[in-house]
């Protein structure tokens, strides 16, 4: 089935795919795809294989989201430097997708896989009530946007948890994901300069504009959280997905999270297996029965 692209803004990636659709399920998988927030080569169309060979019915969708222009140096940038922004826009903006699904079909329950940094936005999504308007007064603060547009943003934060309170979150599915920020700069402090955008986490800093943003917009060294998962709270599993043939995220990341729900005392599943490379991950079979077991499993 050939893929379907809704736009729902002026920019390119501000769309979301029909990935599988099935208009007599009222279920949504809803996948987020990764990149560092700077990669251009990731899209929403990444999740293609898996929609069509997991078997469950629902609708699966891909969402897009604009990105953060790297700092890679010699890497040229393929659009304008004022098309490219900061956290938590991309989050803004998947939620813009999730919004216009919600808008456009008769979705009643909600699950959400995220991948490498799509699994730290679906994380974040579940607390973005709170995360969004921090992430804007640094925004604010560091003269990135203004006053009115931080007005303009928390009004559509106000609506759109309107709308995600006619909905059922379930399952939250995350593969191969980076949700320590601070941790993540500070074991590659020591290493050698980056080999490519991916590299030692570099997008971070591209991603952010402060030690306090990306700490503060990090779900688990948050601070303002209090208690975390508040603004949604699964009403299914949460599990964590992880491969230790990974090239660009280390065991530390999945092991974090895991630790992060056990002390809120939130059951987690975590598999850690030779589910293939980082990017490999969406098209093992492995880790598609999994998932698959586990989106049926309600």
């Amino acid at each position: 089935m050939p893929i379907k692209r809704h736009q729902w803004g002026s920019h390119t990636r501000q769309y979301i795919e029909e990935l599988k659709i099935n208009p007599q399920s009222k279920d949504a998988v809803i996948t987020i795809h990764g990149g560092g927030w700077v990669s251009h080569q990731e899209a929403a169309k990444d999740y293609f294989e898996m929609s069509n060979t997991v078997d469950f019915d629902a609708n699966f969708f891909g969402v897009d989201y604009r990105l953060s222009a790297s700092s890679f140096e010699g890497y040229v940038l393929p659009d304008p430097i004022d098309s490219y922004v900061k956290a938590p826009y991309h989050l803004l903006d998947i939620l813009h997708g999730i919004e216009f699904i919600f808008d456009n079909y008769e979705i009643e329950r909600v699950h959400l896989i995220g991948h490498s940094v799509g699994g730290c936005t679906a994380l974040q999504i579940q607390d973005f009530a709170s995360l969004i308007p921090h992430g804007l007064q640094q925004l604010v603060k560091h003269g990135v946007i203004t006053e009115s547009e931080e007005k303009k943003q928390l009004k559509f934060v106000e609506e759109t948890l309107k709308k995600w309170s006619k909905v059922e979150l379930l399952n939250v599915i995350y593969l191969s994901g980076v949700y320590d920020f601070p941790l993540a700069l500070s074991k590659v402090a020591s290493l050698g300069p980056p080999k490519g955008i991916l590299d030692n986490y570099i997008y971070i800093n591209d991603a952010f504009v402060s030690e306090e943003h990306y700490t503060q917009g990090c779900t688990i060294t948050s601070t303002i959280l209090n208690p975390p998962l508040d603004t949604l709270k699964a009403k299914g599993k949460h599990v964590i997905i992880h491969s230790f043939e990974d090239e660009f995220v280390e065991s530390f990341q999945p092991l974090g999270l895991a630790n992060f729900f056990y002390k809120l005392n939130v059951p987690v599943e975590v598999y850690i297996d030779d589910f293939d490379l980082h990017h490999k991950i969406l098209l093992n079979g492995k880790a598609f029965k999994i998932i698959e077991r586990i989106l049926n499993d309600h």
